[in-house]
């Protein structure tokens, strides 16, 4: 078995960075205040382009509804997340990897706007 030590040696020494993955979800909380809502984006938030959901349903009593953003990444724009908090500013979060999928359920007791 390798150590802990051992392992963080030969990870720093193999000469690859590693770097975390930039976050595709919004944080449930921000500063102790739990999400309130959430908006997917074609672009900054600035220029106001707010997405429709693809789909909308309940599910065991939870409200979800998803996105298809391929055809975002595909004509060479961005997602942004909008993350709302009750008494705390939105949070605002470049989905900077692409990806097809993104989805936000009103379940109790935790909201969630993740995209996959």
């Amino acid at each position: 078995m390798w150590s802990t030590s051992a392992l963080l040696f030969v990870a720093l020494m193999s000469g690859t960075p590693h770097r975390a993955a930039a976050p595709t979800s919004c944080p449930v909380a921000s500063g102790g205040v739990r999400m309130t809502g959430g908006d997917v984006y074609d672009g900054p938030v600035e220029e106001n382009a707010i997405l429709v959901p693809d789909s909308a349903r309940t599910m065991r009593g939870t409200e979800v509804s998803t996105w298809d953003v391929r055809t975002t990444y595909a004509a060479g724009r961005q997602i942004y997340l909008s993350c709302e908090y009750a008494s705390r500013p939105k949070v605002t979060i470049r989905v900077s990897r692409a990806v097809r999928t993104c989805r936000y359920s009103d379940g109790r007791p935790a909201k969630a706007l993740a995209c996959r």
